[in-house]
């Protein structure tokens, strides 16, 4: 399965220390939806009886919820006195659960986890509510600094992530595009320029 394209929100605390220096805390919430194909052997002779076996491809889908907690540190580089180049490395906790999994056949679906007394369970598999997985993170962008009394943030974050649905911790690369609005704007009279 393959994820769309989503959208998230989220909460950043900055401690800065000077204009350069910065300790960030964020906190980040999507809802995510995949969709894939499978295959599924009917058993039968394949139509005009040529083959060995029918083979039919069927849709399969999920909607997920992603909570993630990062905690980095961040450099700006300044530019003049409105702009900055910034960099962050961190660490991160995702935590997972997935809403809904389910396949279609034949215009008729079948859930592949089933809620039983509000906890949601599969065949085989534990509570897959909210696993927790542990990662890394970098980011790269630009900060603006507006005359508003605010700050702007344009960056780009690739994240190791270890994704935990069930029993199973799978690694995987995410990223992303991230638009921050920052209050108040960092204090540029101590900037070196």
């Amino acid at each position: 399965q393959r994820y769309d394209v989503g959208f998230g929100f989220g909460l950043r605390a900055m401690q800065r220390f000077n204009l350069e220096n910065a300790i960030v805390l964020d906190l980040d919430i999507w809802r995510l939806k995949s969709r894939g194909a499978w295959q599924l052997n009917t058993g039968l002779l394949p139509d005009q009886g040529q083959g060995a076996t029918d083979l039919r491809d069927f849709g399969i889908f999920a909607n997920e919820d992603r909570m993630q907690v990062r905690l980095g540190y961040r450099t700006a580089s300044p530019i003049d006195q409105s702009a900055s180049w910034i960099f962050e490395v961190g660490g991160s906790l995702t935590a997972t659960r997935i809403r809904q999994h389910y396949v279609e056949v034949a215009q008729t679906t079948y859930d592949l986890i089933v809620p039983r007394e509000g906890q949601v369970f599969g065949a085989g598999t534990p509570d897959l509510t909210w696993g927790v997985g542990y990662g890394g993170h970098v980011r790269i962008g630009a900060e603006a600094y507006l005359d508003a009394g605010a700050g702007l943030e344009l960056a780009y974050v690739l994240g190791y992530d270890g994704i935990v649905i069930g029993r199973e911790d799978y690694r995987v690369f995410n990223h992303g595009l991230q638009l921050t609005w920052l209050f108040p704007p960092p204090q540029t009279a101590s900037a070196s320029f």
